[in-house]
């Protein structure tokens, strides 16, 4: 009986600090930077618990750069800013 206790309590804690773990992160680069996007990123922060949006602002030639070399390595982001051709 002592070990089922001590097994269901070991498991107890595990699973408490799995949880304390258990956040979301997903990676945003952009050259738009302000308010309506601070304000969206927020809200939907606030309607997804546990999830973390990392917002990363570049201007528009260091962002062209950057985006290439993460591209080649493998390494893009979860989210990135495009232009749309034409």
């Amino acid at each position: 009986m002592k070990k089922l206790i001590a097994l269901i309590l070991t498991a107890a804690i595990l699973l408490s600090m799995v949880s304390a773990y258990s956040e979301t992160v997903i990676t945003l680069w952009s050259i738009t930077a302000g308010a309506d996007f601070k304000k969206a990123i927020a809200e939907v922060e606030a309607a997804h618990p546990g999830l973390k949006i990392e917002w990363e602002v570049y201007e528009n030639e260091p962002y062209k750069t950057r985006l290439s070399a993460a591209k080649a390595a493998g390494t893009l982001p979860d989210i990135f800013y495009s232009w749309a051709g034409g």
